[in-house]
């Protein structure tokens, strides 16, 4: 995204971006047939049965209070507010719940628009379980980094290969 100079500024500009995909035409949720549908159509289906993302996102939203509340009990503890006052322990638990942040939002996202788009369940589950062994491994190995080093990487391959194969899917 374009850097803009100041935050009223950037605040405009997320503004009219958020206004204009809001209006962007939709199909397939009305009955109007006179509709105008002069940009790319969205179909959404209205019926469509997400639980499997709702369980991943319920898990996913658990993890986060949890991470966040690591974060939170250990800056108490250690009289900390701002940054990791270089403390190595407080710098591994915000990384940890930030790189969960990073990725998380971007992956169930994916996994709800295969399921809005009819991917079957069993698939999603495949995904979704693989995404949260993934992110679990990467928490455990950045906050204790008592496991063997090489599951770091793999727990990343795992996250990005679950995101990868959603954009995939969504192509094909």
């Amino acid at each position: 995204m374009k850097q803009l100079p100041n935050a009223r500024l950037r605040k405009t500009y997320l503004y009219c971006c958020s206004v204009l995909l809001l209006s962007w035409p939709l199909t397939g949720y009305s009955d109007d047939t006179s509709a105008d549908t002069t940009g790319p159509a969205i179909t959404l289906n209205v019926n469509a049965n997400i639980e499997t993302t709702m369980l991943f996102a319920a898990i996913f939203a658990v993890l986060h209070v949890i991470f966040t509340l690591r974060v939170g009990a250990y800056r108490f503890r250690s009289r900390i507010s701002l940054g990791d006052g270089g403390d190595n322990e407080l710098r591994n638990r915000i990384r940890a719940h930030g790189n969960f942040v990073e990725q998380v939002p971007i992956a169930l996202l994916l996994l709800l628009l295969n399921d809005l788009n009819g991917l079957d369940d069993s698939t999603l589950m495949i995904l979704g379980s693989v995404l949260l062994v993934s992110r679990l491994l990467h928490s455990v190995m950045i906050v204790s980094r008592s496991l063997p080093i090489v599951l770091r990487p793999i727990s990343m391959i795992g996250t990005l290969g679950t995101i990868l194969a959603s954009a995939i899917l969504l192509l094909v």
